[in-house]
This record gives C-alpha cells, sequence and structure tokens, in this order.
C-alpha cells in the first residue's frame, strides 16, 4: 500500500472523528 494513500485515509478519519465530536458538542 502506498504510504500517501495511507495518510490521506487517515487524515479522512480524523476529520469525520472530529465533525462528530463538535455534533456531538452542538447537540448538548
Amino acid at each position: 500500500m502506498d504510504v500517501s494513500v495511507t495518510t490521506v485515509h487517515r487524515r479522512l478519519h480524523t476529520l469525520n472523528y472530529t465533525e462528530r465530536l463538535h455534533c456531538k458538542l452542538q447537540n448538548h
């Protein structure tokens, strides 16, 4: 697997996680 691809995948994952956290914080 390409390193750059893995990095992008991880970044997307982190972004998704952060967005979920923000949504939870806003909901509360």
